[in-house]
C-alpha cells in the first residue's frame, strides 16, 4: 500500500495492539484496580483506573480515549484503542500498557522488547536507532507519564507495552484536497470559464407533474435532469483513474445533476428559500433522491430547490474499483481517494452552478414566469449515512473559502472514522469476504481497516476540531443520530460530533462525554433519538451487529422530530431543541 506518501499516523484511526491474556481476562486488570475503558466509560480513560493510557507528549497531558476487546477474529484478538476525538495534527504520541491481567487475575508478563529498549544498553539484537528510541522512552516518555500526566503510577504499577507514534500533518492529510476545491472554484470564477451557459450546460430531460399541483397530495412539480462540465484533476481512462501529475486541472468532465422543483414553487405560493444539495447514501446515487419521498414533502411544504449528483468514488459506480482494492491490489485505494476528490470538486462546481445560474435556465420557468426567490436564498448540504460521512468533510472545507458557497450543513445518520465505522456495520461482512479472498484471517482484515483510514483521513470527518485548520465562525452544522442504528454507529456520531466542537441540549436522551451544553456559543449541535429496543439488541461487545428487523438507519431520517430540527436548520439557521418540545425516545 502507498501509504510511505504520508509524513505520519492517521489523525483519527484505530490504534491496535495486543499483549497474549488480555481477552481471557475480559479486559480486567491486576486486582481489579484497572481495566478497558470502553465508549460508555471514556471519562475514566484518563484516570487510575484505566489500564490504557494514551499521552499527547507534547502537552504532557493524557487523552481521553476507548479500549476494547476486538473480537472480529477471536483466535487472534486484538485491543482497539480510539481517541474521543482526532488527534492533532503532527504531534508525536504513546501508548501504555498498566497492570493487565491474565485469566488467573495475576500481572501478565510484559513486552520483553519493551525491556530490552528500556536496559539502553548496546545489545546486538538493537538498532543504533532502536537504542536511540529506548533512550527517549526512558528520559522523556516514561518521566513525562509518570510525574506530570499520570502521577498515580508509581513503582508498584507495571508498564508492561509501550510505543509511540507521530501523525499526519495538515499539508499531508488535507492539502490536496483543500487545494482541488480551491483550483475548481478558481477556474470557474475565471472570466475563460465564461459563466455557465450554453457551452457548459445542458439540459437532458424532465418529467413535468406541474399540472398535477392543484391535487394537495402533490408535492413535485418537476424533475429535471441536466448535466454540467466541470473541471477534471483526474488523468484519462476508467474510474481506476488518479490524479494528474501536478494535481492540476486536466480537462473537463461531465457531471449529471437531478433537481426536483416543488409545486409550492412553481405556483408561486412559496418563494425560492433553499437550495439543498442531497448527499446520497453508501455506494448510491443521485436517484436516491427521487424515492426520498420525505424530501419531496419537506421541498415543498418549505419552498426548497433540491439536487443531488453521484458522489464520484463512492458512488454504485466506483463499486468494481473497491472490489479490485479489497480483494487484488490495495493500491487502487489510491483511484478510490482521487475519485472521491474529484467528486469533492465537482459538488462545489455543481454548488456554484445552482446558487448562481440555476434559477436563469428555461426550465425553472413556469407559465412563462420565472420562480421567485427569498433573500436571502439559504445554500445548505444534506448528507445522510455515507453522505454525512464525505459531507462533514466536503462542506467544512467549502465552508472556509471566499465565495461563501454553503451556509450550513446537516449531517444524519453518519459518523466517523471509517475504521470505527466499518466492522460495527451489518453492511460490513459482505466486505470482510472480499477481504479474506486476499488476506489470511480476520486480524489481517482489521490492520487493514485501520491503515486504509490514513487514506480515508484525506476526505472524511469533520475538519473543524484539527489544529491548523480554521474554523468558520458563520457556518453552522446539524447532526442527527439515531441511537440503535445498526448500520452507522452512534458512537462514531459522537466522536464526529466532538471534531465538531458540538453541543446538545440538555433534553438529549444520552448524556455525550465531552460534548457541552452551551447551544448559544456553538456553531454544531447533535440531537439523538433513542431507539430503546433496537438499542438494548445490539451486541455490547465490539461486534458485527445481527439485527433483523431493525430500520433504525432508515427511521431517524423521516421522524417528525428530526425534520422538524432540520426545517427550522435550513430556514434559520438555528438549532431546535426538539428533544423538549416532541420528545426523542422512540419504542
Amino acid at each position: 500500500m502507498h501509504v510511505n506518501g504520508h509524513d505520519g499516523f492517521s489523525t483519527s484511526g484505530t490504534i491496535l495492539f495486543y499483549l497474549d491474556g488480555i481477552k481471557e481476562a475480559g479486559g480486567l486488570g491486576y486486582n481489579n484496580n484497572t481495566r478497558l475503558m470502553g465508549p460508555n466509560n471514556i471519562e475514566l480513560s484518563v484516570g487510575p483506573q484505566s489500564m490504557t493510557l494514551l499521552l499527547d507528549v507534547q502537552s504532557q497531558e493524557l487523552v481521553p480515549h476507548f479500549a476494547e476487546i476486538d473480537y472480529l477474529d477471536s483466535d487472534r484478538p486484538l485491543i482497539i484503542i480510539q481517541s474521543a476525538q482526532s488527534l492533532a495534527h503532527n504531534r508525536t504520541y504513546a501508548v501504555a500498557l498498566i497492570d493487565a491481567a491474565g485469566a488467573d487475575g495475576q500481572r501478565l508478563q510484559g513486552s520483553q522488547y519493551l525491556v530490552k529498549l528500556l536496559a539502553n544498553k548496546n545489545d546486538t539484537y538493537l538498532s543504533e536507532s532502536e537504542v536511540l528510541r529506548g533512550s527517549y522512552y526512558q528520559n522523556v516518555i516514561i518521566p513525562t507519564l509518570y510525574n506530570k500526566a499520570a502521577p498515580w503510577l508509581n513503582g508498584r504499577s507495571a508498564l508492561q507495552l509501550l510505543f509511540d507514534f507521530h501523525t499526519s500533518s495538515v499539508s499531508s492529510q488535507l492539502g490536496t484536497t483543500t487545494r482541488i476545491i480551491k483550483d475548481c472554484l478558481e477556474v470557474i470564477e475565471n472570466e475563460r470559464w465564461g459563466g455557465w451557459g450554453d457551452h457548459n450546460v445542458r439540459f437532458l430531460d424532465m418529467v413535468d407533474s406541474s399540472d398535477s399541483c392543484n391535487n394537495p397530495n402533490s408535492a413535485l412539480a418537476r424533475i429535471v435532469n441536466v448535466e454540467i462540465d466541470v473541471p477534471n484533476f483526474l488523468t484519462a481512462g476508467n474510474r481506476a483513474e488518479k490524479l494528474n501529475a501536478e494535481n492540476e486541472v486536466n480537462t473537463v468532465k461531465p457531471l449529471k445533476l437531478v433537481v426536483i422543483i416543488p409545486c409550492s414553487i412553481a405556483t408561486g405560493s412559496k418563494p425560492v428559500r433553499a437550495f439543498v444539495d442531497f448527499g446520497h447514501g453508501f455506494f448510491g446515487s443521485r436517484e436516491e433522491l427521487l424515492y426520498s419521498f420525505f424530501i419531496h414533502r419537506l421541498a415543498h411544504e418549505e419552498g426548497y430547490i433540491v439536487y443531488a449528483s453521484n458522489w464520484r468514488g463512492m458512488s454504485f459506480l466506483d463499486l468494481a474499483v473497491i472490489q479490485k482494492a479489497f480483494i487484488a491490489n490495495p493500491n487502487h485505494l489510491d483511484s478510490v481517494i482521487a475519485n472521491i476528490m474529484q467528486g469533492f470538486a465537482e459538488k462545489a462546481a455543481a454548488q456554484h452552478f445552482v446558487t448562481t445560474s440555476l434559477v436563469n435556465l428555461n426550465f425553472m420557468q413556469f407559465g412563462g414566469q420565472s420562480v421567485v426567490k427569498a433573500d436571502p436564498v439559504r445554500k445548505i448540504f444534506y448528507g445522510i449515512s455515507q453522505g454525512g460521512i464525505l459531507g462533514s468533510a466536503y462542506s467544512t472545507l467549502l465552508s472556509n473559502l471566499d465565495l461563501k458557497l454553503l451556509d450550513g450543513a446537516i449531517i444524519t445518520s453518519a459518523g466517523s472514522p471509517f475504521s470505527l465505522l466499518m466492522s460495527r456495520s451489518m453492511v460490513f461482512p459482505a466486505y470482510q469476504a472480499l477481504l479474506l479472498t486476499s488476506l489470511h484471517n480476520n486480524r489481517c482484515v482489521r490492520i487493514f481497516i485501520s491503515l486504509i483510514q490514513m487514506y480515508f483521513d484525506k476526505v472524511s470527518g469533520p475538519l473543524v476540531g484539527l489544529s491548523g485548520f480554521p474554523e468558520n465562525k458563520e457556518f453552522r452544522t446539524l447532526i442527527q443520530a439515531g441511537i440503535g442504528d445498526p448500520i452507522a454507529t452512534s458512537i462514531g456520531t459522537e466522536v464526529m460530533a466532538r471534531d465538531y466542537k458540538a453541543s446538545v441540549f440538555r433534553s438529549n436522551p444520552n448524556l455525550i462525554y465531552g460534548v457541552h451544553s452551551n447551544i448559544s456559543d456553538s456553531n454544531a449541535c447533535i440531537t439523538e433519538l433513542m431507539y430503546r429496543r433496537e438499542f438494548h439488541e445490539l451486541p455490547s461487545e465490539n461486534t458485527v451487529p445481527k439485527a433483523e428487523g431493525n430500520i433504525v438507519h432508515d427511521l431517524a431520517r423521516q421522524d417528525i422530530a428530526l425534520l422538524s430540527q432540520v426545517k427550522e436548520f435550513i430556514n434559520n439557521g438555528e438549532f431546535m431543541d426538539v428533544c423538549d418540545a416532541i420528545g426523542c425516545m422512540r419504542e
